[in-house]
């Protein structure tokens, strides 16, 4: 310091300004006053960088990449030229300096050079692995201990999400999780089949259906309402009239099954919606001509679902599951009426888990094909909201990232996930997620260049680079590769066809006529431990 002051003052003796000079000196007053103060302490450090390839080349490569990184830290590096051997030893897991390089650094800089600052480091022990950050530092959290363990994944087509979703599903199975799937492309079924899992067909020629009037653990009066967020999905808009119709005939319906506000009669057989039509119809023949044609109306877009195209719904509910993984497979359902049975499942299953303490997950793939709709979005929505209380988690996966984020529904549903995973995205929407989730710039970029399975997963206020990782044996269950599934399943058919040959080489061994014109004895081998005597 003394030394700086005396070269400050000849400085200014000769009129010449030295900024660098001058901002080296107030560096070093203001580390010596926090050493005075007791706010910081000075070590004594050696800081050394050992550079390992397989060829002198790599090795070469690989020094001026570290160069340019130090440079860039405004860290001068020097080789220890002829001092190798100590450089080296200095290196080695042995404790002992040879090199003895030093230079005095603050408390403050000495926690630089501890290379795990992530929050990610310290995991959660009932959480699972999320994936590696930037640094290659584990991503380990229990989503279940977050405010509310609701998610998202935001994600252009063939960016790895559904690869993401089955690696959530497997990882958080073995942590004793009930998993549930609404799947509307069949894409779950390997991962169902490989834990034992149970699913559950739902199509225009499947035995299982859900009853659309079924109560599904309702009380009478939740039922009816739910049945008005139903009744719009299943006929398009309503008016105001055909509302009340429609509710005093859905009363009427479970009036003559006996069920009431009483909640012994709950349990009693809910109508179908051919009570229901038949009521409409009653009421249609005594009605005034204006009341009529509203009733008409009604009725006429309620017989495709009684005995049109799609009275596959007019059923009484045959589905039970008792499993810790459940698939709801809607692929070979209409497209047409899947937003339909997209609401009855997920109803069916937010009341089944109502009921169960324990620790819940419920998948939604292309949960845009629910949240498009105002109807369903507010139900979805209620869910959101409420599933916290029953140890319920949600994890939305959506490609229609446009829609979402421009919608009410969809950035209300945003606004209560605590947790949102943002893979790689199209250039036409990045401006807008960008300005929705607050990204950098070097964010946003990175979202248009991120590879298959990377992404930025936004969680308690931070955002960090993720790359979602596989094991093998994880690999193969959960690969959405079409050559890779082909491929597995030419190995599986040819490791049948081959034990089945083997089979066929012994039974043949066995029965062959030796050349006494008797069959062969089957051969039996049998071993003595002869240290028992």
């Amino acid at each position: 310091m003394q030394k700086q002051r005396a070269d400050l003052y000849s400085a200014k003796i000769k009129g010449i300004l030295n900024p660098s000079l001058e901002i080296k000196y107030e560096d070093t007053e203001n580390v010596l006053r926090n050493l005075q103060k007791g706010k910081d302490k000075l070590f004594n450090v050696s800081l050394y960088v050992n550079c390992r390839a397989k060829t002198k080349q790599e090795l070469d490569t690989l020094t001026r990449r570290i160069y340019a990184e130090l440079n860039s830290l405004l860290i001068i590096p020097r080789q220890p030229s002829f001092r190798m051997l100590q450089g080296f030893q200095s290196c080695s897991p042995l404790a002992v300096n040879k090199l003895k390089q030093n230079r005095n650094v603050t408390t403050e800089a000495l926690s630089a050079f501890f290379p795990f600052t992530s929050s990610f480091l310290q995991a959660d022990k009932t959480g699972v692995w999320l994936g590696l950050n930037k640094n290659n530092i584990p991503l380990i959290k229990d989503i279940f201990k977050l405010s509310n363990p609701n998610g998202i994944c935001l994600a252009s087509s063939g960016s790895g999400k559904s690869y993401m979703a089955k690696l959530l599903i497997a990882r958080y199975l073995l942590t004793g999780t009930k998993v549930m799937i609404i799947d509307p492309q069949g894409e779950y079924k390997g991962i169902t089949e490989r834990f034992n899992g149970q699913r559950i067909d739902l199509s225009r020629v499947s035995k299982t259906m859900i009853n659309p009037l079924d109560l599904m653990g309702h009380d009478y009066s939740e039922k009816r309402l739910a049945l008005m967020d139903l009744m719009p999905i299943m006929l398009g808009e309503l008016s105001e009239p055909q509302k009340a119709f429609l509710d005093k005939a859905l009363t009427e319906s479970y009036e003559l099954k006996g069920i009431n506000e009483d909640s012994k009669t709950w349990d009693n057989e809910p109508p179908i919606l051919e009570d229901l039509i038949e009521i409409l119809q009653r009421r249609a023949k005594k009605a005034a001509t204006m009341e009529k044609s509203t009733l008409l109306s009604l009725i006429n877009r309620l017989s495709m679902y009684v005995d049109g195209v799609f009275s596959f719904l007019n059923k009484q509910t045959n589905i039970d599951f008792n499993n810790n993984l459940v698939c709801f497979d809607i692929g070979n359902m209409p497209k047409q009426v899947k937003p339909v049975i997209m609401f009855l499942v997920l109803d069916y299953i937010y009341m089944k888990m109502r009921k169960d303490i324990e620790r819940k997950l419920l998948v939604i793939d292309e949960a845009w094909s629910l949240l498009g709709r105002t109807e369903d979005a507010s139900y979805i929505f209620e869910i959101v909201k409420t599933c916290r209380k029953f140890n319920l988690a949600l994890f939305l996966i959506n490609q229609e990232v446009e829609g979402m984020l421009e919608s009410e529904a969809g950035k209300s549903v945003l606004a209560n996930s605590s947790y949102t995973l943002l893979m790689r995205q199209k250039p036409a929407v990045i401006n807008n997620i960008q300005e929705t989730f607050f990204l950098s710039a070097s964010e946003k970029s990175f979202l248009l260049t991120a590879g298959v399975g990377e992404g930025i997963l936004l969680m308690d206020d931070e955002h960090s680079e993720i790359k979602i990782i596989a094991s093998p044996e994880e690999h193969k269950i959960i690969t959405t590769n079409p050559d890779e599934i082909l491929e597995q399943k030419v190995s599986k058919k040819k490791a049948k066809a081959g034990k089945s040959l083997l089979n066929q080489q012994e039974t043949k061994e066995v029965l062959e006529p030796s050349s006494s014109g008797k069959a062969k004895k089957p051969s039996v081998k049998i071993s003595v431990d002869e240290s028992r005597g």
